[in-house]
């Protein structure tokens, strides 16, 4: 008798947990094209870039990228470092499909830390917002 008790003691924990936890699940923006979308999106592709997922970082990217780079061959490259990151400022264009987005991160080049800004474009395509890394050049690139 107290093993059963103590079974359905468990099962109803464990199954109140369960509720609780799916009532606590944040469905993603509705509104893909919204500021508050944008944000998650620059998240996701900035922990990607943390993380070393180089694969995220190809699936956020532009569709003019995607069809110009191999896949394989983009998760392949080594990146830099990134230890971290921060969002500046977001400034959405008049129709809100182009954003340019500020970031500050830290990264680590020939053993010393640094912290550099960069200045990234965003569109709207496809009904999501996507990092714009077709046409980049190395700022090193001479016209």
């Amino acid at each position: 008798m107290t093993i059963k008790l103590l079974r359905t003691i468990t099962s109803l924990i464990l199954l109140t947990s369960f509720m609780a936890a799916c009532s606590m699940h944040r469905p993603l923006v509705s509104d893909t094209s919204s500021r508050e979308a944008l944000e998650e999106r620059i998240h996701l592709l900035w922990k990607a870039r943390v993380a070393k997922d180089r694969q995220t970082v190809y699936m956020l990217a532009d569709a003019q990228f995607q069809k110009t780079t191999d896949e394989a061959a983009y998760a392949k490259k080594k990146g830099l470092t990134i230890l971290e990151y921060e969002i500046g400022k977001i400034s959405l264009s008049d129709d809100g499909k182009e954003a340019h987005v500020v970031i500050n991160f830290k990264t680590i080049m020939m053993g010393v830390a640094i912290t550099p800004t960069v200045t990234e474009k965003w569109i709207f395509e496809e009904g999501l917002w996507r990092v714009k890394l077709s046409g980049r050049k190395s700022p090193f690139h001479k016209e």
